[in-house]
């Protein structure tokens, strides 16, 4: 008896975020338009999750180019702050494929703010096709329009400080 009526209200919290996916719409924190195709893409749930680290990346975070050999350039990600944590994102300009130190990507299919802010700072404004997991897409099976945009060479020791201007009311 109680397995059924887990089971119902399983069902009925799918149904809920079904119907909240399909007729509500999220409300953007920033005026990127990063943000405003990753609301079309995601489920409001893990949008929520995604929005939290594009505005963390937007706030007070700075990228600094560590290294920038032939098929991969490190840059290092930080907030202002002396003494906080440093995350290293390795970008191998071959396969146009990112890694981050702080594996988020890898453990939970969203893009770290380490992530985003290379990103930013390699003037990508849309999401690579290969960090669009359909399993987090608001219709599964559904075909990602994000693709690199490209991507010119940064000067190293190049810095991105926060996206202020780009914040509404954050």
């Amino acid at each position: 008896m109680r397995y059924e009526s887990a089971l119902v209200q399983q069902r009925q919290n799918e149904l809920h975020a079904n119907n909240a996916n399909e007729y509500k719409r999220t409300e953007l924190k920033t005026k990127l338009e990063l943000e405003r195709l990753m609301s079309e893409y995601y489920t409001h749930a893990n949008f929520k999750l995604f929005q939290q680290e594009l505005i963390s990346c937007c706030i007070d975070c700075e990228t600094q180019i560590v290294r920038d050999e032939f098929s991969h350039t490190v840059f290092q990600v930080s907030k202002s702050d002396k003494g906080a944590r440093v995350g290293e994102v390795t970008y191998n300009t071959v396969n146009l494929v990112a890694r981050c130190s702080c594996s988020r990507f890898e453990s939970d299919g969203i893009p770290c703010r380490h992530m985003l802010v290379m990103l930013r700072s390699c003037h990508v404004n849309e999401m690579p096709s290969h960090y669009l997991l359909t399993r987090w897409a608001k219709k599964t099976g559904c075909e990602s329009s994000g693709q690199w945009v490209g991507v010119p060479r940064i000067p190293k020791g190049s810095t991105m400080r926060n996206c202020g201007p780009y914040l509404q009311g954050v």
